[in-house]
């Protein structure tokens, strides 16, 4: 684990051609939340309390289990029949003891909806969580966060000293 993350899934990308398609059948999940974002296509989601959302690129699925959900994820109708990429992450988040029995959620948040920055010739995302005075619209229960940071040239980028506890970027500590 690195803080409250337990799992993160880099999905694909993965090429899918019109005879295939991205279908992970109903699931069951207890004690944590997962959170799903897309950097291409789309995922349509649906679970035992009843939500039925498309994540498209740069939204956030986050959906908490507690004491149990069971949900699936599938390509959309519309895109069932054609060429696709599928690129994307799926982090799993261990929730505090204290809410690992929590009514189940779901809570959905448009691309537009994410906080977004340019600095020093990087463009910042701030998927969930606090960090750089920001925060997401993403409902936590740990103290964390997730950024996307791109850069359109080469460059060492030294953001250790801003973060908080355990961080990892491209597979190396910051």
């Amino acid at each position: 684990m690195v803080g409250p993350f337990i799992y993160i899934d880099h999905m694909g990308p993965v090429k899918l051609n019109e005879r295939e398609n991205f279908d992970v059948l109903p699931q069951p999940h207890i004690g944590l939340s997962t959170l799903t974002f897309l950097f291409e296509n789309s995922i349509m989601h649906r679970d035992t309390p009843g939500n039925a959302v498309e994540i498209k690129p740069g939204g956030v699925n986050w959906m908490t289990a507690g004491k149990g959900i069971v949900h699936s994820e599938r390509t959309p109708g519309y895109l069932r029949h054609s060429d696709k990429t599928m690129p994307g992450l799926q982090i799993w988040m261990a929730l505090p003891k204290e809410l690992e029995q929590m009514e189940p959620e779901f809570f959905h948040i448009d691309a537009k909806q994410i906080p977004g920055w340019t600095q020093d010739q990087l463009q910042f995302k701030l998927i969930a969580g606090e960090a750089f005075g920001h925060q997401s619209a993403v409902p936590v229960y740990s103290e964390l966060f997730m950024i996307e940071i791109k850069s359109s040239q080469r460059q060492t980028v030294n953001i250790g000293h801003k973060l908080y506890g355990e961080a990892q970027m491209d597979g190396a500590d910051i």
